[in-house]
């Protein structure tokens, strides 16, 4: 009974041994996953940055001709 005992146990030993390997082997292609998302996570908000600054150029220049053409208008209606 105890020889028996002693062989589940070393079982047990040899297949924790084996999880242990295999969740070492996981967790070092995770590491790249991290780096991975990282990388993509700036590349997304890098683009949006670009896109932000270009839509505040568009808004700005919208703007600007807007009041131009509103001093027109009102240079046209007080003539």
């Amino acid at each position: 009974m105890l020889t028996a005992l002693e062989n589940r146990v070393v079982n047990l030993e040899k297949s924790v041994g084996n999880m242990k390997e295999t969740f070492e082997l996981v967790e070092g292609r995770t590491d790249g996953f991290d780096s991975l998302e990282e990388q993509l996570r700036d590349f997304v908000l890098d683009s949006l940055d670009a896109n932000a600054e270009k839509m505040n150029e568009l808004v700005k220049s919208t703007t600007k001709k807007l009041a131009e053409r509103d001093g027109n208008l009102e240079d046209m209606v007080l003539a």
